[in-house]
């Protein structure tokens, strides 16, 4: 047996445990066929021993009738589930929802579901709870079932225009201006109101803006990021409904799994181009605070100081009056800044900034002054607590006067004086310097002129001498095939035979061509390298002889 056979088995046995007989509770064929913003709208009473039950769309009256779509809230277990069963098997199964499962045994319940374009929505207390994808065509549809224990008070069928409809139990949030700083300005979504007896920060939050969105104003949401989340989302919007789908000139979500901030905006049915911020600014557990200016031609998004991202204008933005928050995140606060807010006024001025040859200028007096004067009036200035003290204490001696004007005039003299040698010695230095460098570039060309003077003949001697060495190489070996030529006639004259005489040369020959060019070469080096360096007449006596010789 599979796991979903198991499951399966499980729920039929707790729905024939808590009734034996399977009570129907109500059963009734739809007056009209179903189409985008037809309602079901079915209130009642839970019993105490309810555990669960479900609300059907069937196909047919049949007990066999394929379920379009099954809706089980499960008292004991806390959630809902959403599943189709088509030919006799069950699909599988839905059961995330984005509130908190409130339905309670011995209680009254009002569930709305509303077909629309796509998918059914499911509210209940009039809350928005799930949305569930159609499986099977709305003209299909034809019978409506209600199992379980719990009494059936009214269903109504009814055309509506938005869903949720906003009703007593479902106030939504309004949006305070004002300019931040007073203690009415901030309300907290926590604090209860006449409307409404216990507010909460959960999401979803819809927000009205009684005064719109103006130029010039911010936006300041206040939350915190649940422990593991995976994202949420902030839409400025026109109109507080879920569908029809509302135009959102603004949508923030910030996806923890890529660690991506997206902003975005639905407008002629369809969403935009993604943009995505540079940083991710939300934390896990942490709390944030959000501020969205609205500026000329874009949105400015700022995230605890910093700026997020700016948001070009894609749609009307006059008509916005609704702030909707969804997703993993909790809501403390939101409010209006009407004008200029911290995050956004301009920075207080600062000093003017000044051009390059003006503090140059303002730098050299503060150097003069802190070179003449500031050492005389601060070493001055260390006794002055001192003399009143002690003036305090003694009375006014002349003598004492002079000897303090004396000590006061002294730092003076001392410092002059080591400015005037500093001036001196800065004068001087330069021209040190460039004497210095004049004498070192001078040692340097004739340092130079030495080198390429003695590499000139270095190079010279060693072309001559190698050019007597190749000669003298070239005689030796005619001489050496001049020999071989006297051994091959005297060897013809003992009577060797004219074919081995030529095999003996050659083989000669052959061991004269297989010497390796490399000894040579090394030899030429090594002789070269202990050639002596001579005087110029030496060079020029060698040069001519090697001349003569290059004659003969």
């Amino acid at each position: 047996m599979t796991m979903d056979e198991a499951v399966e088995a499980y729920d039929y046995l707790v729905v024939q445990c808590e009734d034996k007989t399977s009570q129907l509770s109500h059963l009734e064929h739809l007056p009209n066929a179903l189409q985008a913003g037809s309602c079901i709208s079915i209130r009642g009473l839970i019993k105490p021993d309810c555990t669960r039950f479900a609300i059907n769309l069937l196909c047919g009256q049949a007990k066999d009738s394929d379920i379009a779509v099954h809706i089980n809230p499960r008292i004991s277990q806390r959630y809902v589930v959403r599943n189709s069963r088509i030919r006799g098997k069950w699909s599988e199964e839905e059961t995330t929802c984005i509130t908190k499962f409130e339905l309670a045994r011995s209680k009254k319940f009002h569930v709305d579901i509303v077909a629309s374009e796509k998918e059914f929505l499911v509210s209940m207390n009039g809350k928005h709870v799930c949305a569930y994808v159609f499986r099977v065509v709305l003209a299909k549809i034809t019978t409506l079932q209600v199992e379980g224990m719990v009494d059936i008070d009214d269903v109504q069928y009814k055309k509506v225009q938005i869903y949720p409809q906003i009703e007593g139990y479902n106030v939504t949030y309004t949006v305070p201006t004002g300019d931040g700083r007073g203690k009415d300005a901030v309300q907290q979504l926590r604090c209860s109101s006449s409307e409404l007896d216990c507010a909460s920060d959960e999401v979803p939050v819809t927000a009205l803006l009684p005064k719109g969105f103006q130029k010039h104003w911010q936006l300041v949401i206040s939350g915190r990021v649940k422990i593991l989340p995976y994202s949420f989302y902030i839409n400025l919007q026109k109109g507080s409904q879920l569908w029809p789908h509302p135009v959102v000139p603004l949508h923030l979500n910030p996806r923890f799994g890529k660690n991506s901030f997206i902003r975005n905006s639905w407008h002629n049915g369809k969403w935009g181009k993604e943009e995505c911020s540079p940083s991710f600014p939300f934390i896990p557990g942490q709390p944030f605070n959000l501020a969205i200016s609205r500026n000329e031609d874009n949105f400015a998004v700022w995230v605890d100081g910093k700026l997020s991202g700016e948001f070009l204008y894609r749609d009307k933005v006059e008509d916005i009056d609704t702030v909707y928050i969804h997703g993993d995140v909790t809501i403390k606060s939101m409010y209006m800044r009407e004008g200029n807010d911290k995050y956004f006024r301009p920075s207080p001025k600062r000093e003017v900034v000044l051009r390059p040859n003006d503090y140059l200028k303002q730098r050299q007096e503060k150097e003069e002054k802190t070179q003449i004067l500031e050492p005389s009036e601060s070493f001055h200035g260390s006794f002055i607590g001192i003399q009143e003290a002690d003036e305090t204490i003694h009375t006014s001696d002349p003598s004492r006067d002079n000897q303090e004007r004396e000590d006061s005039s002294r730092p003076n003299e001392y410092f002059m004086r080591s400015h005037q040698e500093k001036e001196t010695s800065q004068t001087s230095e330069p021209s040190k310097y460039f004497s210095e460098s004049q004498e070192v570039e001078e040692m340097e060309a004739s340092a130079s002129d030495e080198y390429f003077s003695m590499s000139q003949e270095t190079l010279e001697g060693l072309q001559t001498s190698e050019i007597g060495k190749y000669l003298s190489l070239s005689g030796e070996k005619e001489t050496s095939q001049s020999q071989q030529k006297e051994k091959a006639s005297q060897t013809q004259a003992k009577g060797i035979s004219q074919d081995e005489a030529k095999g003996i040369l050659q083989v000669q020959a052959r061991e004269i061509s297989q010497v390796p060019k490399k000894e040579i070469s090394q030899v030429q080096a090594t002789e070269i390298s202990q050639v002596p360096k001579k005087d110029e007449g030496s060079q020029s006596e060698e040069t001519e002889e090697d001349s003569g010789t290059i004659k003969l």
